[in-house]
């Protein structure tokens, strides 16, 4: 019941999975401090680009928390940057190809909420 749908920004971005955007999130990580360990995969992933908007959507809330703005602004520059170059220029036209590959209500929820996610955020980041 499943599609055939790369979850690789490169894939998307540019035409092949590994491509400079792999590099480009591998390099935006080591930007943030973080270190990618041996076997988790491709860096640009979607559940790790994910993964990565949680990590800088808790940075936001544990600034605004303690009363550091600097930081909170910090951290909701990078999460615009992170959706800027990873997300949003391929999420939209990877949910049209798999809603075209599935009739399937529980993928198309999937979409819809991938989808909606990448909006509000940028929206969000926007205001």
């Amino acid at each position: 019941g499943g599609i055939v749908l790369p979850l690789e920004a490169s894939w998307w971005i540019d035409g092949e999975i590994g491509g400079p955007t792999s590099e480009a999130v591998r390099g935006f990580y080591l930007e943030e401090g973080l270190r990618i360990g041996p076997g988790a995969g491709p860096p640009d992933s979607l559940p790790a680009l994910l993964e990565l908007a949680h990590v800088l959507l808790q940075h936001q809330v544990a600034a605004d928390l303690t009363g550091r703005p600097e930081l909170a602004g910090r951290a909701r520059a990078r999460e615009a940057e992170l959706l800027g170059r990873f997300l949003s220029p391929w999420i939209p036209r990877a949910c049209a190809e798999a809603r075209e590959a599935t009739e399937s209500a529980w993928w198309r929820a999937v979409l819809d909420l991938l989808e909606g996610f990448v909006a509000a955020e940028g929206a969000r980041l926007a205001a």
